[in-house]
């Protein structure tokens, strides 16, 4: 790997480990810009567990959440979230 691709990588990491911080069982997050299907950028889950790497959420049933709506226990990297 390049230098620069092992940077972006540790920065990602290191940000994401500074939100899960922040981050509690019940609160509202969003889809980050990095989330796909693009379609879910910026939409809003629950939180339901936090692991160390990952974060488990519930999706509301809704239709803008397409083939996830009513969604329960996606796991996602912290990296794609962010906290309203």
């Amino acid at each position: 790997m390049s230098d620069i691709t092992e940077n972006i990588k540790y920065r990602k990491e290191i940000l994401a480990q500074k939100s899960k911080l922040k981050i509690r069982i019940g609160q509202k997050v969003r889809f980050s810009d990095e989330i796909r299907p693009k379609y879910l950028i910026g939409l809003e889950a629950e939180v339901k567990k936090i692991n160390p790497k990952t974060i488990v959420v519930n999706v509301p049933n809704e239709p803008e959440y397409g083939k996830y709506a009513g969604s329960i226990r996606i796991r996602c990297p912290i990296s794609l979230l962010t906290i309203d």
